[in-house]
């Protein structure tokens, strides 16, 4: 449900406008700031004339968003001089782009108008592209679930809600611990990121640790698949699903706008709600959600699967300073969830699953801070910079005796990482070029406690580098870039490991890798576009693939690290055809991956 917000229209007439075209016009309005201009326009049908409240409007190069009032208008202050491209986007209509020129002091005011369609509109994406763009432009296979779409395919988790999409499975291990598989890849190597962070969770080190992601309240979840290293370091093999949520808001809304969801499911009497809000004072842009889940045990024609329960509850409040030379702003949030992983069903056992089934209690709490400043520094653009800081904590509940919990292993990490990202712009006559330079930095504290932890604890490091650059002329545009990442990981005990008969010593461990990528975009002709992409990237063993040594008691196993182990290295090549046309989007790929040092778990055959 969309509470749009109200306000007065400013625009030119819509009888002047042709079918599915922008008008822009410009005009001097009086400005409190004269370094700075304002766009202002309305949405409105182009076949009938009437305006379009709820659609969404975005200023790419900024990132900000807004939905169009009841009268279809829609406003961006305090902007620098330069060039902008607006999209907008509505259910049941074509999605169109405008560039717009915007000078110091005035005003530029335009009408959008949108041609109706029965085709589901095409995403936006941030995600391994660098920069916002249009789904139709990214250099790799790319899936948004967005709007109706998302709404329609809501799921208990994140894994669950893409598995529709082509080249993404899941891998099930009860409702909530479900992890996403994307091109037969999954665990450590897909990267799952909440507004373009790491969540510091446990996700990627067993199958039955949950995504602490809450579907439910995202703006957009998007999908590249692929190789996705350049921009997002070690580990991205099989691609990247990042929810986008931007609860640091970057846009200063007119009025208060908002979301409300309620789900509910009969397979497990499940019932889901949650709602967020966004609102403006001054020049202070707040944003605050909040949402809850419950659901019993799943039941199947079969019977009920015992420990499939769910219960959570998640919020988060943002804000930002909205300013004429870009924003600055923190959120926090907080996650909570326990969920069953389920042991048996109709009295047989589950293969690899603890007889009895387990109870896992977690908790993520996340600061994030992120700034942007606009105006130009030297040769760049833009200046963008975030961080997060994390608390995670994991309980592995065996069961109850004498009415208390057997805690069975217990995970307490601390997890911090930030990025600052230069960027730059340029337009020549028959050349454009743009791209970044960036550094990114992260820590992780894992500290693994409890009678049955067979994980150790350790430090993580690393630092990286990367530059990409793209050109763009004719019908052609070029990507390729490249990133070097050292990692570092130290355990806090160096007791060797029985590898066999062999006693392997256990010692900290560095390594660095160059990853890289290269991309071509070919225009066949309008609406038909070919596209070639190669990539190089590479994974750092786990701490559990170093040094574990234990008992894993969700998985009721005795997990056996490799001290030794060497980073994976890995070689993927797409080939891929995309339509856009009225009454059409398509896409196919090939793809081919080829991975050096591959890790698996394999079993010794011992008890």
């Amino acid at each position: 449900m969309l509470f749009p917000p109200r306000a007065h229209a400013m625009g030119v007439p819509a009888d002047t406008l042709p079918a599915g075209r922008a008008v822009v016009a410009a005009a001097v309005d009086p400005q409190p700031d004269p370094r700075v201009g304002v766009i202002i326009g309305v949405v409105m049908d182009a076949e009938t004339r009437e305006p379009l409240p709820g659609t969404y409007v975005r200023l790419r190069e900024l990132g900000r968003n807004e939905l169009s009032h009841r009268d279809g208008s829609f406003h961006f202050r305090l902007l620098a001089p330069r060039s902008y491209t607006i999209v907008a986007q509505r259910i049941g209509y074509a999605p169109i782009e405008q560039r717009v020129r915007v000078s110091a002091g005035d005003t530029a005011r335009l009408t959008l108008a949108l041609t109706p369609t029965a085709l589901e509109i095409t995403g936006i994406v941030v995600t391994g592209t660098g920069r916002e763009r249009g789904a139709g432009d990214t250099y790799r296979p790319t899936t948004v679930l967005g709007d109706a779409e998302l709404r329609r395919r809501l799921e208990s988790s994140v894994a669950a809600t893409v598995a529709h999409v082509p080249g993404i499975s899941q891998q099930y291990n009860g409702p909530a611990a479900s992890q996403p598989v994307i091109r037969g890849m999954g665990g450590d190597r897909v990267l799952v990121l909440e507004d373009g962070q790491r969540t510091g969770d446990l996700a990627g080190t067993a199958a039955d640790h949950v995504v602490t992601i809450e579907p439910l309240t995202a703006k957009r979840i998007e999908i590249v698949r692929g190789p996705a290293g350049l921009l997002y370091g070690s580990n991205a093999l099989g691609g990247v699903i990042n929810v986008v949520r931007e609860e640091v808001p970057r846009t200063l809304p007119e009025a208060l706008s908002g979301t409300l969801n309620v789900q509910g499911e009969s397979v497990n009497r499940g019932l889901t709600g949650g709602g967020a809000a966004l609102f403006g004072i001054g020049r202070l842009a707040l944003r605050g959600e909040v949402s809850g889940r419950a659901a019993g045990d799943t039941r199947t024609p079969l019977g009920v699967l015992p420990s499939s329960e769910l219960r959570g509850l998640n919020g988060s409040v943002g804000g930002s300073w909205i300013a004429s030379w870009g924003f600055a702003g923190a959120a926090y949030r907080d996650f909570a969830l326990a969920y069953g992983v389920p042991g048996e069903f109709n009295g047989e056992a589950i293969p690899g699953a603890h007889p009895d089934g387990v109870e896992i209690e977690t908790r993520r709490r996340t600061g994030r801070v992120e700034a942007g400043h606009f105006l130009g520094v030297g040769p760049f653009s833009a200046l963008t910079v975030d961080a997060n800081l994390v608390h995670y904590q994991h309980d592995e509940i065996e069961g109850q005796f004498d009415g208390r919990n057997i805690l069975g292993a217990r995970f307490d990490n601390i997890f911090g990482s930030a990025n600052l990202v230069a960027r730059h712009e340029h337009e020549l006559e028959v050349l454009r070029t743009e791209g970044a330079i960036g550094l990114w930095a992260f820590v992780r504290d894992n500290r693994a406690l409890g009678a049955f932890t067979g994980s150790r604890s350790a430090r993580a490091h690393a630092l990286a580098g990367f530059i990409y650059e793209e050109l763009g002329f004719g019908q052609w545009r070029l990507q390729f870039g490249g990133r070097y990442d050292w990692s570092r990981i130290a355990p806090v005990s160096t007791a060797p490991i029985l590898i066999g008969e062999r006693e392997v010593p256990v010692r900290e461990r560095d390594f660095g890798a160059l990853s890289g990528s290269a991309a071509a975009l070919y225009e066949v002709r309008p609406g038909w576009t070919l596209g070639v992409s190669v990539a190089r990237a590479f994974r750092t063993p786990t701490v559990e693939e170093l040094y574990s040594d234990g008992p894993h008691l969700g998985d009721f196993s005795y997990d056996i690290g490799n001290p030794e182990l060497q980073p994976e290295v890995g070689l993927g090549g797409d080939l891929f055809l995309r339509a856009t046309l009225p009454r059409l989007q398509l896409e196919g790929s090939l793809f081919h991956n080829f991975i050096r040092n591959y890790i698996y778990h394999q079993p010794t055959g011992e008890i």
